[in-house]
């Protein structure tokens, strides 16, 4: 075998290897971006839900007027939520909106 059919194999499976990879960090984001390059007819929808609800007002989510979350857990769910450099943070306890953030250096809770 030639040197030159040693480095397009090579150059092959590292490619292979390397599509692997990506495809299996997030499959979802890969099937859904296929879906995108393969239906390019805008009515196409990748989500079709099995029941359409009607409603003539939008529901609000209560707002809590104090904190029903202890500051600890609260903490453990920012940290969190910066590790994974997330763009925002919704926290909803007991039917009641306690706390938001939306910012990308960190999460502002308001």
């Amino acid at each position: 075998m030639t040197i030159i059919k040693r480095v397009f194999i090579a150059a092959l499976l590292l490619i292979f290897v390397h599509l692997n990879v990506s495809y299996w960090q997030d499959p979802i984001f890969w099937r859904r971006w296929w879906d995108l390059v393969t239906h390019l007819d805008p009515a196409y929808m990748n989500y079709k839900p099995v029941e359409t609800v009607a409603s003539t007002e939008p529901f609000i989510i209560p707002e809590a007027k104090q904190s029903t979350i202890a500051a600890g857990a609260l903490d453990q769910a920012q940290a969190y939520a910066r590790e994974f450099d997330s763009f925002a943070l919704l926290v909803i306890h007991r039917v009641k909106f306690s706390a938001s953030g939306i910012t990308r250096a960190g999460i502002v809770i308001v």
